[in-house]
């Protein structure tokens, strides 16, 4: 007669097949802990990232309003300095008249008297001058014929003897060339 047996046998591993399923839970542990750790790390990261974009956009934002805010000021900066440029170069490039004027009456010794003085645009000057006697006249001669004073086309004009010793003198010389001229 056959034997039935419905009590489940126990399956026998052998040896061999022991250590590969140890050897594959190590290496699902392993594969398990490592995925795991990716993981964190790749949420660790994507966390630090939205955490510092909000930040960086938060602070965008308030320069933007900063900016917003002062476009007036930048603005009204900009048209100063603008003017400032342009009255800097109206001033560098007038001629100075008055230290003119004093340098050329700082010539004059005493007994010579200023009648007249015009300076043109092309930088010419036209003086009538007075001298008491010639030995005044003579001074100012010496004076004026300076060449440190370097004035250029020195013309003097008529030369007349008025009452009571008194001499008459016209004088033109030329202070600067215009910048169209100097070529």
């Amino acid at each position: 007669m056959v034997e039935f047996n419905f009590l489940p046998v126990k399956k026998v591993l052998s040896e061999k097949e022991l250590h590969t399923q140890r050897r594959l839970a190590i290496i699902g542990g392993v594969f398990f802990s490592l995925v795991l750790i990716f993981s964190v790390i790749v949420g660790g990261y994507a966390f630090y990232d939205a955490t510092t974009f909000s930040q960086l956009e938060g602070r965008r934002k308030a320069l933007s309003a900063e900016i917003e805010q002062n476009k007036d000021k930048i603005a009204s900066l900009t048209s100063l300095h603008n003017r400032i440029q342009s009255v800097t170069y109206i001033i560098n490039s007038q001629f100075d008249y008055s230290r003119t004027i004093r340098t050329f009456l700082g010539l004059l010794p005493s007994g010579v008297s200023l009648q007249s003085l015009k300076i043109n645009k092309l930088g010419f000057v036209d003086a009538t001058l007075v001298a008491s006697d010639s030995g005044s006249l003579a001074n100012f001669m010496a004076n004026f014929t300076n060449p440190a004073l370097n004035y250029k086309e020195i013309q003097l004009g008529n030369l007349s003897r008025r009452e009571n010793a008194v001499y008459q003198i016209s004088v033109t010389y030329r202070l600067f060339k215009k910048t169209n001229e100097a070529k």
